[in-house]
């Protein structure tokens, strides 16, 4: 039996809290890479059994809580979108578990399937979300989903301009996020005066995102409203709920991803780029690559360090 602790940190395995350094993951090798991969085949299918085993226990114990909660999220749905039409609203899917638990409550409070999806191909999404795309269209044939995708550009052929991007130069996100996004939007709405955008923001993300508001005029886009009906649900309550409510969800949460979103994105952590070794280890290979010759190309003297570190992230 094996639980995350809240920070991320520490796990609780058979009811005993075990601390992980993860900043020693950068440290392992190929070989011991390969030995983790081979004894994770083994274990999965136990751990899966045992967490299963487990998710009625944790449902019913907090079954009140979150029958409340999403109560009334789905009244602050309905409450929000009087006035408007469904060709005048969207939900911003990203195929993550906010946005999956978003899209569910939208459809239940408004009592329509035919709500709007707009996805943002990144071109470095990972592929299980593409997979979680799929399937999601297959159960949800009445569901518009709308992919926005910048075809003109590739991702490598502009780190070979740019360099990668960083956590201080994110070029990537307008290029190949809300770029493509942006436009879909004027397309699909043209001619509209107002457009109602769900979002799954929650304040307990980041810092960042505390400062924000359940309600917000986008100061990017005109005339959209931005609603984050989850803004006050933690970690905890997503959970919960797509666990209650038996909804699909994202495969990556399974293999241990806290999120998921461009795989190889400068803000993912330590423990994060790990997994990627391990799951998506041709991408990764590509990708590690590049980096080194970017890392010899700007003078670095032991660029394998350098970029395993992920110094290149603060570049």
């Amino acid at each position: 039996s094996v639980w995350a602790e809240a920070r991320g940190n520490s796990y609780f395995i058979d009811g005993k809290a075990v601390h992980v350094n993860k900043k020693s993951l950068l440290a392992i090798g190929e070989k011991e890479l390969e030995k983790i991969t081979d004894e994770l085949k083994v274990l999965d299918e136990r751990l899966t059994l045992k967490f299963e085993s487990e998710i009625q226990r944790f449902i019913d114990a907090n079954k009140k809580h979150i029958d409340e909660l999403a109560f009334k999220t789905k009244e602050f749905i309905n409450k929000i979108s009087s006035g408007f039409k469904l060709d005048e609203m969207f939900v911003s899917f990203s195929g993550g578990k906010d946005s999956t638990v978003v899209s569910d409550l939208v459809t239940k409070a408004l009592g329509s399937p035919k709500v709007i999806h707009i996805f943002g191909d990144t071109t470095l999404e990972f592929p299980f979300t593409l997979d979680y795309i799929t399937r999601f269209r297959e159960k949800n044939p009445y569901t518009p989903l709308i992919i926005a995708k910048n075809k003109e550009s590739s991702f490598f052929d502009m780190c070979e301009l740019l360099g990668p991007p960083s956590r201080v130069m994110r070029w990537c996100c307008t290029i190949f996020k809300t770029g493509p996004i942006n436009k879909k939007i004027a397309q699909l709405f043209k001619g509209k005066k107002k457009v109602l955008t769900f979002y799954g923001i929650r304040r307990g993300e980041s810092i960042n995102r505390s400062k924000y508001s359940d309600v917000t005029v986008s100061p990017k886009i005109l005339k959209q409203v931005v609603v984050s009906p989850i803004f006050n649900w933690t970690e905890f309550d997503i959970w919960l709920y797509i666990l209650a409510s038996g909804i699909d969800f994202n495969e990556a949460y399974r293999l241990g991803y806290n999120r998921v979103g461009c795989w190889c994105c400068p803000n993912n952590s330590v423990w994060s780029q790990f997994l990627t070794r391990i799951y998506m280890a041709e991408m990764n290979e590509k990708w590690e690559k590049f980096l080194i010759d970017f890392a010899r190309r700007i003078g670095k003297e032991d660029a394998e360090v350098y970029v395993r570190e992920g110094k290149w992230k603060a570049r």
